[in-house]
């Protein structure tokens, strides 16, 4: 496979180092500082990270075994006890119903995370109910 390289393409990639630059050293200046403050890294330090946890999603489905017979909404599909059931996460996060250019990588849409589950879970990187990640 070859890739042709040509000057727009050159600038294309200068302009996406020099916009990038702003978030990760955001990112970066919050993990040092955090380190500091802890004296390393701590379950404590992690959990207080807000940028960080705006950057980085951690899953990308969720996975649960279906506890009882399901029949899904205005369907003839049933989900039968016992089957396992992937969700992915990727439909959910890139759904322009619920984010507004889901295209853009623009970690301030997560600071308000009770805003965006208001009326369901559209954002669960750590999963959600009896399940959820302990780490959370």
């Amino acid at each position: 496979m070859s890739i042709l390289i040509n000057q727009n393409v050159m600038m294309a990639q200068a302009l996406q180092f020099f916009a990038a630059e702003f978030e990760t050293d955001r990112l970066r200046t919050e993990i040092f500082d955090n380190f500091k403050k802890h004296d390393g890294i701590t379950c404590k330090g992690v959990s207080e990270m807000k940028f960080l946890d705006m950057c980085i999603a951690v899953l990308p489905f969720l996975d649960r075994t279906c506890l009882r017979d399901y029949k899904v909404e205005n369907s003839d599909l049933v989900i039968e006890k016992g089957l396992d059931v992937y969700i992915q996460l990727f439909a959910l996060n890139y759904n322009p119903e619920f984010f507004t250019q889901p295209e853009k990588y623009d970690p301030q849409k997560f600071a308000n995370k009770s805003k965006i589950n208001n009326e369901g879970l559209y954002y669960v990187p750590f999963g959600d109910g009896p399940r959820i990640f302990i780490g959370k």
